[in-house]
């Protein structure tokens, strides 16, 4: 299951950024996803 793996790695990477800081807006851009997405 590659795919999921990749998913589960930015999901990860993601919730680390917003946690050290990064506006939830410049997470969301950089991963290509919605603002609510990285939000929720």
């Amino acid at each position: 299951m590659p795919d999921e793996d990749w998913m589960v790695e930015h999901r990860f990477r993601a919730v680390t950024e917003v946690l050290d800081g990064v506006r939830v807006v410049d997470v969301a851009q950089r991963y290509g996803t919605s603002r609510q997405s990285v939000h929720n």
